[in-house]
């Protein structure tokens, strides 16, 4: 039987090592693009996620047959903050969204109230 590099990954993907691999080289990841300085290892990632509940939301989702919602994810508690274990949350995806979510209808409302303040402010010469 020939190995199959396609399905081995989409079954180690499913293990608690292959999520952890995964959460940690997306949060290297997104560090990198956005020019912030990542000082955690491997191993520290691991630990830390093992003490902030992991196998508990793992499990919470392979028990749903792997519902992409119910992943683990790691959240930055400070949207404005990097990845350092004083910023860092684990909670399930759709957690992360909503709070994603939440944060951009208030980016949109704040603007929204910034346009309407800056055509006040046009509508009597206060700007031009």
């Amino acid at each position: 039987m020939k190995f199959d590099k396609k399905e081995w990954s989409k079954n180690y993907n499913k293990t608690q090592k292959g999520v952890l691999v995964k959460l940690f080289h997306h949060r290297k990841e997104i560090s990198e693009k956005k020019g912030w300085e990542f000082k955690l290892s491997y191993d520290e990632f691991s630990t830390w996620c093992y003490e902030n509940n992991f196998e508990k939301l793992f499990n919470k989702w392979v028990a749903s047959n792997y519902d992409k919602n119910l992943k683990p994810s790691v959240d930055r508690i400070d949207d404005y903050g990097v990845y350092e274990f004083e910023n860092m949350q684990l909670i399930t995806y759709i957690e992360n969204m909503k709070k994603g979510w939440s944060c951009q209808k208030s980016i949109e409302s704040s603007k929204r109230n910034l346009e309407k303040a800056h055509s006040w402010q046009r509508e009597r010469g206060i700007i031009n």
